[in-house]
């Protein structure tokens, strides 16, 4: 598991490494990538889902019909989806939505019938038991107008179809409540006849018969009286409760009198003409005509109302029936004081039959008129509660997240891209990107890594400010940059060779790779120490150390080596305790020049006047001066740069310093990844 995650995290900082290295490439394609996202997501349109619910309604049809005891067919107000989907999707209801809503598509044209229908969706949840319209539009108000147009036009259809039942089983009861009405004038005509035959004398009852009868009549009379009091005393309460009588009564037994007195007066004419059904005395021509509204929230005082309503019809109702009953009786009991004869068990039990008809057809007629009542209480309380609908949500569809979607992959992408240059980038130029890789390769030990100083910025290691930054331990010697090349120095000083280093090479495998600017600030903290140094640039082909100094160069060591000059008309000094010799002009072949005796006898004169000399020599795979000069010297520093130097150049450098038995010191790397803040840790420790 160990050797995983450490394989993992190595392969992980390698990847980051040529990231890092190729970052210009790879933050180009990178930015690309999202800059054509961004342009992209800005041509996209969002859309929203305007959603509306329908509570589904209940079987009202079915409760209208139990009212008339029969199996009456009526337009069913309980659809099928798809009955409510032809509903929504009829060619009149979308092109009303169309023409008053004004939708228009992108060029500003009436939407087309196909238009709307693809971003309208029907779904019917049984489980919740409602009915779900979903509209989709990038106008997030065009998408909330149609699903609130489609679905007051469901209500208002439902509501028409519960009207029309309502007033088709209305006609019924009032059919039959007329019925009812002339079966009970006949039965009483016909009782009339029967008793006036009795009172002429056509029929002559018993004696004994007569006498209880009499005693049972009157009995009768005296308790329909006493109950015809107890109902005109609710009568009087449910009447003064309702507004229809004004006479005052206790507070105690009317509590909604001081609270609700403007509700009843509101509908006080609506109450009496209820109680006037019930009493007879309303014209039933005109019930027909009478329009029942159905209030779409009934408020607690209403629905109280009409309780109060139907307990007082009730009442009446009841009232009534003891009245025909007591006249009945009286009637009776006329007939009895005036007949003086036994009628014979034919003409009694032909009374009893015209009686019970009589009441049966009175009760018929209580229970169609209590049927009424409770039609326009249950169309009232029905058709509030079962189209009912909740709050159109607006949510941002799949779509509506395009612009999102859009830039997050432009971000993905431009990431993959990114990487990939930097991979892409890295094949052509496989340079090694860590200093412990290089010196791996090379087989010696690292002697320091020097930070890219450019990168830095020299204005964060001092508060002086380097006019080069080729010279920056000059310019700031007491900088944490600075304390790189120190640490150079002091680990020289534990070489495996164990003696005084005096005179030192510097080269590298190829060029670019900071071996001058090495081998210049290196002479320089050298000088710091205070150290008499001597720095000799013997690249005769890309000579760069009177560049850095900012010296002429117009006398230098080739001039000295053809004994054209002198050792002290060549020897220039930038600073103090630090010597330079330039290259001089070259014309010819300088390897000579170097292989000379005269360069023999020049360095073995300079060891005796300082105290460290530095040979600045050209790449070792280009040119063969610094195999030469090391020869004669205590050893060579090789220079790196990470993210420059290649496997292949390294190769070859060692091959060629194995073969030619070099001493090596050590090797210095050029980080470009080197934080200041880590050479400062390492300074302080």
């Amino acid at each position: 598991m160990k050797l995983i995650k450490k394989t993992f995290y190595r392969n992980w900082q390698e990847c980051w490494l040529i990231f890092r290295y190729h970052r210009r490439p790879a933050i180009g394609g990178f930015l690309l990538t999202v800059i054509i996202a961004i342009i992209a997501a800005i041509d996209v349109e969002r859309s929203y889902e305007a959603i509306g619910k329908i509570k589904l309604q209940s079987e009202d049809t079915i409760s209208f019909s139990s009212l008339l005891n029969t199996q009456t067919s009526f337009n069913s107000a309980k659809n099928t989806l798809e009955e409510r989907k032809l509903f929504f999707t009829s060619a009149s209801l979308v092109e009303q939505v169309i023409e008053e809503l004004n939708l228009n598509d992108v060029q500003q044209n009436l939407l087309k019938y196909d238009q709307l229908i693809e971003n309208l969706t029907i779904i019917q949840d049984l489980e919740n038991k409602t009915l779900n319209i979903a509209y989709t539009s990038n106008n997030i108000n065009q998408s909330k107008s149609v699903v609130d147009f489609l679905i007051d036009s469901y209500v208002k259809h439902q509501l028409k179809i519960n009207q029309e039942n309502l007033i088709a089983i209305k006609n019924k009861l009032i059919e039959r409540l007329a019925s009812a009405e002339v079966e009970v004038r006949d039965s009483k005509i016909e009782l009339n006849k029967f008793l006036k035959k009795i009172a002429q004398g056509s029929l002559k009852p018993n004696a004994t018969d007569n006498f209880a009868k009499l005693s049972q009549i009157e009995q009768q009379i005296t308790d329909a009286k006493n109950q015809i009091k107890q109902i005109d005393q609710k009568i009087k309460n449910l009447r003064f409760q309702l507004g229809i009588d004004r006479t005052p009564i206790a507070e105690s037994d009317s509590p909604l009198v001081s609270d609700k007195r403007s509700l009843l007066d509101r509908n006080f004419q609506a109450s009496q003409e209820i109680i006037d059904i019930k009493t007879n005395n309303f014209d039933h021509t005109n019930l027909q005509k009478n329009k029942i509204t159905l209030a779409r929230h009934p408020t607690e005082p209403e629905k109280k109302l009409l309780e109060l309503t139907e307990e007082l019809i009730n009442y009446e109702g009841d009232k009534r029936i003891w009245l025909s009953k007591i006249e009945a009786w009286e009637n009776s009991q006329k007939i009895y004081h005036n007949s003086h004869k036994q009628s014979n068990l034919a003409s009694k039990q032909q009374y009893q039959d015209l009686l019970s008809k009589s009441e049966a057809a009175e009760n018929k007629y209580k229970t169609l008129l209590i049927r009424l009542h409770q039609l326009e209480i249950i169309s009232k309380q029905r058709n509030v509660t079962s189209i009912q609908t909740e709050p159109i949500i607006i949510k941002n569809t799949f779509g509506s997240w395009n612009k999102e979607i859009i830039v997050v992959s432009g971000i993905g992408l431009g990431l993959l891209l990114g990487f990939g240059t930097a991979f892409t980038v890295d094949r052509k130029n496989p340079s090694l990107k860590t200093s412990e890789s290089i010196c791996r390769l090379c087989n010696t030990n690292l002697l320091g890594k020097i930070p890219n100083l450019k990168k830095f910025g020299l204005a964060k290691i001092s508060n002086s400010q380097p006019t080069l930054p080729e010279r920056s331990v000059l310019e700031a010697p007491y900088s944490v940059a600075s304390e790189a090349y120190k640490i150079v120095y002091q680990n020289l000083q534990h070489n495996k060779i164990k003696k005084k280093l005096q005179t030192i090479t510097i080269s590298s495998a190829d060029s670019q790779e900071g071996k001058s600017t090495f081998a210049a600030n290196f002479a320089a903290s050298t000088a710091q120490l205070g150290k008499k140094v001597l720095l000799i640039d013997t690249n005769f082909y890309e000579p760069r150390q009177h560049e850095i100094w900012q010296l002429p160069n117009h006398l230098g060591l080739t001039d000295l080596l053809k004994n054209n000059a002198k050792l002290e008309n060549i020897v220039q000094s930038p600073s103090l305790n630090i010597d330079v010799i330039t290259t001089g002009f070259v014309f010819g072949d300088g390897l000579s020049l170097l292989q000379s005796e005269t360069m023999k006898q020049l360095v073995n004169y300079i060891k005796q006047k300082y105290d460290v000399i530095i040979f600045d020599t050209p790449s070792i795979n280009l040119y063969p001066n610094a195999l030469t000069i090391n020869k004669f010297t205590d050893g060579m520093i090789l220079v790196g740069k990470t993210g420059v130097t290649s496997l292949s150049s390294v190769m070859r450098t060692k091959e060629l310093i194995d073969k030619s038995q070099q001493v090596v010191l050590g090797l210095v790397v050029n980080d470009k990844m080197t934080r200041l803040k880590n050479l400062a840790k390492r300074a302080e420790a």
